[in-house]
Order: C-alpha cells, then structure tokens, then sequence
C-alpha cells in the first residue's frame, strides 16, 4: 500500500474536501503530492504549484511532472519561461516577498551588540553564509577561501554558517545508489586549518528557514542554547555570499539587502541575476569540463570568493562611501518583494480557477 506519510496526506486531504490545492515543495516532492493529492480527489478539483526552475534543461522524467498539476506558478521569470520551454506550458510569475517589518537595517548599537556576541569586534570582517547543509550548497568553498586569505596574510576575517553543521543521512537515488545528504562541516573546516574562524548556527533538522525562529550554537558537538534571529544574523555581518551552484530564488539574499548588508552571488545563475539584479556584487564563474561525459559547467572558485570578500572588506576600511553606495542600493532594490503582494496575486490566480470549476 501507500507510504505511511502519502496516507496521511491523502487522507487530510479526503476529509478537508478543499476546492482547489496549491502546492509549494522542491520540483520531484511536488510531483509525488500531485500525484497523491489527484489520487485523493478526482479529477475535478484543481491541482497548482508554485514553484521555482533552476535550469531551462531536464531529463524527461523530471520535464513530465511539471504536468501533473493543472497549472503551475514560478518565483522568477527565468522558470516561467524554462517551464514554458521544457514542458511547452502556460505559466504565471509572482515572486516571493519579504517581511520588512522583520528584515530591516539594524541601529548602531544592535550591531554592534550582535557581532559582540558572536565573538567579532571592529576590527573582524563578518561574512554570512545561511543555507541548509548539502552537496549542492557548497560550504566547503567559503572555507577554502578562508584558507586562502589566511595564506595571503589577510587576518581578520570570520564567517558565520548558519546551518546544520553535521549531516550523515544520504539520499537514495532510482538506480539505488547513495549519495551524501550533506557533510560534516566542523571536520572539514578542521582539516583546512579554518576552524578558529567559522562559527556554525543552525537548525536541529535540515532546514534553515524560519524568519522568527530562534537558532542554536554550535559548540562542537551539539547545538546549545538558542542565541540569535536570522535578522540579528544578517545585522552582523559585513558581506552575505551564496556560493552555490544553482538556486531557483534565493531567500537570503533579499533579506540580506533589506539589513542593508551587501550580497555576493556567483555570475552564471539567471534567477540570482533576476532577483538581485544590479544590486549585489557577482562573482566570476570559470568554465570547466566535467567527468564523465565531457560536458561544460561554470564552476565558482575559492579564489573568486576570496576576491570578493577582501573586495568588501577593502572597501569597508578604505571607501566606506562607496560601501554605504551597495547598502542603499540593495535596500532600494528589494522594496519591490513584499509578501502581502505575493499573497494577493497568489490568492487572484487560486480564485480565478475556483471560477472556473
């Protein structure tokens, strides 16, 4: 029979009888609740996604369920249009939003009582780094970068990872092989000699979302006391950098830019591109070939990182004009992303489908 978990959602749905469904998970979880969600209700009741695409190519399996909901709707413009190419669909945008009662710039004395407690005085360079713990985030760069700049003689730079620090669970693929579900962090920040500089927050589970949730301390074992907001994260920090490879929003860096801290992002992603526009610093990529099939990729190095951040930081202690120039510029910027508009464009197009059954 059906998973334990499926049951569940199948049987909250039969009971609750909603008149239309809308779903919001990554890509291949959607394509399992479609499925659950059309099994449970018939045909007649409207299935809809609001989802996002990180790539305008995919293998067919996955390019299908995009049509296991009536209709779909992406975060950014680049996945409508992926969506629209891959799966030959109509598809409206409405991006995410922001909560700027939340995310905004901090006094004076906040930051400086924040980066006080996460040990940074005037003199450290705080870098910010918040995304959940897994292959694809590439945690790992940021600290070869920090070993990078410790070689070059660049002292005073910190990051904070907020994060799981230490994930041993894997993900089982359809052929049945295992990949790693994430790594140990500490650990590998121990072997690049960059511990001293790494504070790790995070979440007991693999999420590292939640505006008001209240993070813990890592102290090398376990997570301690809850200390700090993700606000309060985003306040202390000098420069927030993604280094992923692909994302299909990008939460964080909105809400960094609304602390009116600067955001660097690698160059070679179209929705980090669209979100931030001209409003945050872009790393270059560099083109590679990948084993095994010989296929291109752009791939961001530690040492385009490294610039990056002893770019800001340079500027912080030589320029603070200029530095105070991308403050405002991403503040200006993300003014646009509120999530009450996000949820009234949402709620038209779930109206205009209830209409039409």
């Amino acid at each position: 029979g059906m998973p334990y978990g499926e049951k569940v959602l199948a049987d909250a749905l039969v009971r609750c009888a909603p008149d239309i469904v809308l779903l919001n998970n990554e890509h291949r979880t959607l394509g399992t609740w479609a499925a659950i969600a059309r099994q449970a209700l018939g045909p007649d009741v409207p299935i809809l996604a609001y989802r996002g695409a990180a790539v305008d190519e995919m293998p067919p399996p996955d390019v299908r369920l995009f049509g296991l909901v009536d209709h779909n709707i992406a975060y950014t413009d680049f996945a409508r249009q992926a969506i629209g190419r891959m799966a030959g669909l109509q598809c409206d945008m409405v991006p995410h939003g922001l909560n700027h009662q939340i995310f905004h710039p901090p006094s004076a004395e906040e930051r400086e009582q924040i980066r006080a407690r996460l040990g940074w005085d005037d003199e450290t360079f705080g870098v910010l780094y918040i995304s959940r713990n897994r292959p694809n985030k590439k945690h790992h760069r940021v600290m070869q970068a920090l070993a990078r700049l410790q070689v070059d003689g660049q002292q005073g730079v910190r990051c904070c990872f907020h994060c799981r620090p230490v994930v041993t669970e894997t993900f089982k693929m359809p052929d049945g092989s295992e990949l790693p579900g994430g790594f140990d962090l500490p650990a590998i920040a121990g072997k690049l000699g960059v511990s001293d500089l790494i504070t790790f927050t995070g979440a007991q589970n693999d999420d590292a979302r939640g505006v008001h949730q209240v993070l813990g301390r890592w102290d090398g074992n376990r997570l301690v006391e809850p200390d700090l907001t993700m606000a309060q994260l985003y306040w202390a920090a000098d420069l927030y950098i993604n280094p992923s490879d692909l994302e299909t929003f990008g939460l964080p860096l909105i809400e960094a830019m609304a602390c009116g801290t600067p955001v660097a992002h690698p160059d070679n992603c179209p929705n980090r591109r669209e979100v931030c526009g001209d409003a945050a610093w872009r790393m270059p990529t560099v083109r590679i070939k990948a084993w095994p099939e010989d296929w291109e990729m752009q791939k961001l190095t530690d040492a385009s990182i490294a610039d990056a951040i002893l770019h800001f930081k340079t500027m912080r202690d030589e320029n603070p004009d200029e530095l105070a120039q991308w403050r405002r510029r991403g503040m200006e910027w993300v003014a646009q992303y509120d999530w009450d508009r996000t949820a009234a464009a949402v709620s038209d197009i779930l109206h205009q489908w209830v209409e039409k059954t």
